[in-house]
């Protein structure tokens, strides 16, 4: 078993390595220490590529289902929508861990809030889950590329 944590810094390990080996630039932000404590970050990983960019919060749901609000908390939220608003693209990347399959849900901040505030439910369903945009793997490496290519509200 995978405790959340390894499992969320693995599929960041296996973001950045995919997107470094289709030639994009990949920072990962620090977390920042407010007395000797972990302090929330404000999003995972920042990648630039063919003159734009990406601020990404990555999740992993290891049990096929719905995706609570309360894992995204809000300086992520606002630090997202302040990539958005400064023509970035803010997205909540989903690795769906489960046997026998495998993949990565885009979420992007704008439909994430529009959810949120409109939903009377405390998270987005498993339809909602299936009916965003997939990446998928080329080889032994994400398709990061897709994020750049599919449509962006």
């Amino acid at each position: 078993v995978v405790r959340k944590s390894s499992a969320g810094t693995r599929f960041e390990r296996e973001l950045i390595q995919s997107a470094a080996a289709q030639g994009m630039h990949v920072h990962k932000l620090p977390v920042a220490r407010m007395q000797g404590y972990m302090a929330k970050s404000i999003y995972d990983l920042l990648i630039l590529y063919n003159g734009t960019y990406a601020g990404i919060e990555c999740k992993v749901l290891s049990k096929p289902g719905s995706f609570p609000f309360s894992r995204v908390n809000d300086r992520q939220i606002i630090s997202l929508e302040e990539v958005h608003k400064n023509g970035g693209r803010g997205l909540i990347l989903i690795n769906i861990r489960i046997p026998r399959k495998q993949e990565i849900r885009v979420l992007p901040i704008t439909m994430f809030t529009l959810l949120l505030n409109t939903s009377k439910r405390r998270s987005i369903s498993k339809e909602e889950l299936d009916n965003l945009p997939c990446i998928t793997k080329k080889g032994k490496f994400w398709d990061v590329e897709e994020i750049f290519k599919m449509p962006y509200p």
